[in-house]
């Protein structure tokens, strides 16, 4: 098996848990292709392109994830204060309720693995991907 697939099973696992509890916790709406937008907001925000940027995704793709992140009441728009004409989207608190959820399950999942592998294969995993991370730019 190649290591796209071995790299990719464990994430759509975790995807799939996070996604799983984020319907028992009230929020079937979130589907996994709006987790790139949770995953790249800024703290304080973002701009629409600076998502679709950090995302790999076009603006297009991304407007349509936001718009409808908007609708549910999970991010907010508001207006740039250092450039009238763009526009910053931001969460709201039902969006970081989302965030705090998703992340219980992410611990929940690397408990999981703690416990399949053991602490020390689960450490040498963590360092070996950490080496890997930037494996394409080398």
């Amino acid at each position: 098996m190649n290591i796209g697939i071995l790299l990719r099973k464990p994430f759509q696992q975790l995807v799939d848990e996070i996604h799983e509890t984020l319907a028992i916790e009230g929020y079937p709406e979130i589907r996994p292709a709006q987790g790139i937008v949770f995953q790249f907001i800024g703290k304080n925000g973002s701009r629409l392109t600076e998502l679709a940027i950090k995302a790999q995704i076009t603006k297009q793709s991304m407007s349509y994830l936001v718009e409808y992140l908007e609708k549910e009441g999970h991010i907010e728009k508001t207006d740039d204060e250092t450039d009238k004409r763009a526009k910053i989207f931001r969460l709201t608190k039902k969006g970081w309720d989302v965030v705090a959820i998703a992340e219980k399950a992410i611990e929940n999942f690397e408990t999981n693995c703690k416990k399949k592998l053991g602490v020390v294969k689960y450490k040498q995993l963590i360092n070996l991907l950490n080496e890997l991370d930037d494996v394409g730019s080398s």
